[in-house]
């Protein structure tokens, strides 16, 4: 996994340890999410379609639900890294 120092790295080193493929899509996402915490997953969704016009809602919502389940992200109404888990140890 290497010697990860930034939040996104961390978490797409989550995602490749839980056996997921990490595509361009997924990295997309993240990033927003990253930029743009506090969004609805609706408006996560156009946030990176404006960034990239290929990416399906689907696969916005999916990413998302494999963060949530990670325990990455919680969501309710609105998107929220937990910078918690990013601490060094």
């Amino acid at each position: 996994m290497g010697n990860c120092k930034t939040t996104y790295c961390f978490i797409l080193n989550k995602l490749r340890a839980a056996g997921h493929r990490i595509t361009e899509q997924q990295r997309i996402v993240v990033r927003e999410i990253l930029s743009n915490q506090n969004v609805s997953t609706k408006e996560l969704f156009y946030l990176v379609r404006e960034k990239n016009s290929n990416v399906s809602q689907a696969s916005v919502y999916r990413t998302v639900r494999k963060l949530e389940n990670l325990g990455l992200l919680q969501r309710k109404s609105i998107l929220s890294i937990d910078a918690s888990q990013f601490q060094a140890s």
